[in-house]
């Protein structure tokens, strides 16, 4: 597979959102070792130039979104993630 060049996206091709992805800690920051490190391309995507905690709130809305419409694959997970202080989010449930 030929390797990914700028401009390219997920709809010219085929590509498992699960792959390895460098995220710059940063946006505004060069990709330098301090300011790098591998990720998910689907969290590299979703974080684009933003803030981890701007991740975090989207998946936490998403997630409690779609335990409020009951979906049952969710349910579960919604449960733990707002019980659970020491899991990703809390931080930020408890700042809003």
């Amino acid at each position: 597979m030929q390797p990914l060049n700028a401009g390219d996206s997920l709809s010219k091709r085929a590509r498992s959102p699960w792959v390895a992805s460098v995220d710059r800690i940063d946006p505004l920051g060069g990709y330098t070792q301090e300011n790098a490190r591998l990720v998910v391309w689907l969290y590299n995507a979703a974080k684009s130039n933003y803030q981890d905690q701007d991740v975090l709130r989207l998946a936490l809305a998403v997630i409690t979104h779609a335990a409020a419409q009951g979906h049952p694959k969710v349910l579960p997970l919604a449960d733990t993630a707002l019980q659970q202080p020491s899991t990703p989010g809390a931080e930020l449930r408890a700042a809003a």
